[in-house]
């Protein structure tokens, strides 16, 4: 209801795999069961959302069926590559 208050609010949320095993080998953060959940939530809500596919890892993220599984509830998907530095 917060968010509905501001007339161009956007919310976003960062995905690189839908495999939970190498999520919670790369991140600490929620599920990406619960991203997915809240995002339609939100989207449903009638607020606008994006999908950041980032970073990208060559091999192991599975960008068309990241898309093909937020394309009813984002309304943006970004892309981003993995960029190493050293």
């Amino acid at each position: 209801d917060l968010l509905k208050r501001f007339p161009k609010v956007t919310v976003s949320w960062s995905i690189n795999t839908l495999n939970e095993q190498f999520r919670a080998d790369m991140d600490n953060a929620v599920s990406i069961e619960r991203r997915l959940k809240a995002m339609r939530q939100v989207y449903e809500a009638g607020i606008r959302t994006v999908c950041f596919v980032s970073p990208i890892f060559p091999g192991i993220t599975d960008v068309k069926t990241i898309i093909k599984e937020v394309k009813g509830y984002a309304d943006l998907i970004w892309l981003e590559n993995l960029n190493l530095r050293g």
